[in-house]
């Protein structure tokens, strides 16, 4: 497959160098979604899939097309996000030789700060944003209808691609739970498709105050994408557009946070004193599987359990499904926190922990800047319910393949949204005069070829 590989990537990079950088965000994304990430080229010891040749040409077109790269200011997100990744490096070289460590955080750079960097320096005003929102319900929406068609007859029409994957070859499986197989079409695990959806369609909610003229096709993509979620019978996805869906129905209420928090606190402490177990087991009893659920507590209750003693500050190295150089019960790290901890230490994770923290006050910013415009506190408001989501989810799973380059997506929208906000304001152009008669279209920046060097 590396001959077909080599062409998807070639036309998405063509695409991607022949249109405006925002619209090459979404031709990024596209080629992620789209393309199976297991498919790969490989160059030496290396391996490239289609996305990670794409954002090249992303970069490629902000460099030689654009002044973008002139113009962009750091923000103290931007340089956290850099430290992460070097505690990871020093760290990973107390374990693992020079090159072994050179070459695996490479890989992790393209999918980690190549897409947060590219969001960063292309979505600088409203309209981007928007645009980039559009985006993703243009490309979650036929994606999520191919899940349903195989959640419903258990055929995945790109499952024989499997076997071709760069590191674990395989037959297409049909996973089955609760009546419906489990979805994964272009994604590696079905717990992974059902994360994509969930990360994409809280935030494209924020349209709805701003471009209301689409609101029907806006409302009936998010439902079909609300159907990918659900197809993919995962409860790491469920939790996370669960707690989306909270936390969009807070809005009206956000005034009253500290209250619902003291609630909060107070029943996880009811809990403690009163009840045989402990009060993160509760959610355990609805999940599809309660064995798999315990697993991760008992990975948590492990790791901090004594599981780390003697490796707290370094970790273990690139442990992968390796029961043996662990040495824990339970070496499956499917916990996106523990994943790192236990590979590289408290130098690792505190600095990721930090990242998440300062994205957090990027978004609260913008919010406050905002005020005290609705539509924008919305679309705000929609962007960190779909944060909020990941990052509760991330205790049950580990985040890799296309889901960890769209998680860094997100926090590059979230590390520019202040900017967004500070600018001036952007009027949305939902409308595109042809020659003869006026239609709908939903990418009216491709058809405006003005101020080109903005991005």
């Amino acid at each position: 497959m590396e001959p077909v590989t080599l062409l998807i990537a070639a036309i998405g990079s063509l695409a991607v160098f022949s249109v405006r950088p925002i619209m090459g965000i979404i031709f990024y994304v596209a080629v992620l979604a789209w393309y199976p990430s297991y498919l790969t080229l490989k160059v030496g010891t290396l391996d490239f899939s289609a996305s990670r040749i794409v954002i090249l040409a992303l970069y490629a077109s902000i460099l030689f097309r654009t002044k973008l790269a002139q113009q962009f200011k750091w923000c103290w997100l931007d340089r956290l996000l850099i430290i992460a990744l070097l505690g990871t490096v020093i760290s990973g070289m107390m374990n693992e030789p020079f090159w072994k460590i050179v070459e695996n955080r490479s890989g992790t750079a393209f999918n980690t700060l190549l897409p947060y960097f590219a969001v960063r320096m292309i979505v600088t005003s409203r309209e981007k944003f928007l645009t980039v929102l559009k985006g993703f319900l243009v490309i979650g929406t036929p994606l999520a209808i191919v899940g349903a068609y195989q959640s419903l007859t258990g055929h995945n029409p790109v499952g024989f691609l499997h076997q071709y994957g760069a590191w674990t070859p395989r037959e297409a499986h049909r996973y089955f739970r609760y009546g419906l197989y489990r979805a994964e079409v272009t994604f590696s695990v079905s717990i992974l498709f059902g994360l994509f959806f969930a990360m994409i369609a809280p935030c494209c909610a924020g349209l709805w105050g701003h471009i209301k003229h689409l609101r029907l096709p806006i409302a009936a993509g998010i439902g079909l994408m609300l159907i990918g979620l659900v197809s993919s019978a995962s409860s790491a996805a469920f939790l996370a557009g669960l707690v989306a869906l909270l936390l969009l129905s807070m809005f009206p209420i956000r005034r009253y946070w500290p209250a619902l928090l003291i609630v909060l606190v107070a029943g996880c402490i009811f809990v403690e004193v009163f009840s045989n177990r402990h009060f993160y087991s509760v959610p355990a009893s609805f999940t599809f599987s309660s064995a798999t659920a315990y697993y991760r507590i008992g990975l948590i209750e492990e790791a901090f359990g004594g599981g780390m003693t003697g490796h707290w500050i370094e970790g273990y190295g690139l442990i992968g499904m390796q029961p043996d150089r662990l040495g824990w019960v339970h070496w499956d790290l499917t916990n996106q926190y523990i994943g790192i901890l236990a590979r590289f230490g408290l130098l690792g994770l505190l600095p990721f922990l930090v990242v998440i923290v300062a994205s957090l006050i990027r978004l609260r910013r913008a919010f406050v800047l905002a005020s005290p415009n609705k539509a924008d506190q919305w679309m705000i408001w929609c962007l960190l319910a779909s944060v909020a989501g990941i990052l509760i989810a991330m205790n049950t799973v580990s985040l890799f393949d296309q889901s960890g380059n769209l998680f860094y997506i997100l926090l590059g929208l979230s590390g520019a949204m202040p900017v967004i906000l500070s600018s001036v304001p952007a009027k949305t152009k939902p409308l595109v005069e042809t020659w003869r008669y006026r239609v709908d279209f939903p990418f009216p920046e491709m058809a405006d070829t003005k101020n080109f060097q903005q991005g």
